[in-house]
C-alpha cells in the first residue's frame, strides 16, 4: 500500500450475496471508496493484507489501516463514522 494513501477501502467478492449488500450500503450513502475484488488474486489480499473474512471495511491513513469492520455496515454509529470520515 502507498505510503501517502488515505481513504477507504471495501474488501468485497463479486460472488458473494453479504458483500453485494454491502456495497449497495455504500453506493446509497454515496460514498468514495476504492473497490478491491478480492476474487482477481484472493492469495494476494490475503497474505499482504490478513483478510480473513469478506466483507471487510478498512480506512487507511498514510498508507496503514487505523479502523475496520468485518462484516456488514448496519448499524447507525458505524455509518455516522465513515459519513463524517469522509
Amino acid at each position: 500500500m502507498n505510503e501517502n494513501f488515505n481513504g477507504i477501502i471495501l474488501f468485497i467478492s463479486d460472488h458473494c450475496k453479504v458483500c453485494e449488500k454491502q456495497k449497495e450500503l455504500f453506493d446509497k450513502l454515496k460514498i468514495k471508496y476504492t473497490k478491491v475484488v478480492c476474487d482477481e488474486d484472493p492469495n494476494y489480499w490475503i497474505e499482504n493484507y490478513n483478510i480473513d473474512v469478506l466483507p471487510e471495511t478498512r480506512i487507511y491513513e498514510f498508507g496503514k489501516s487505523v479502523w475496520s469492520r468485518v462484516d456488514i455496515i448496519q448499524n447507525d454509529y458505524d455509518i455516522k463514522f465513515l459519513e463524517n470520515y469522509i
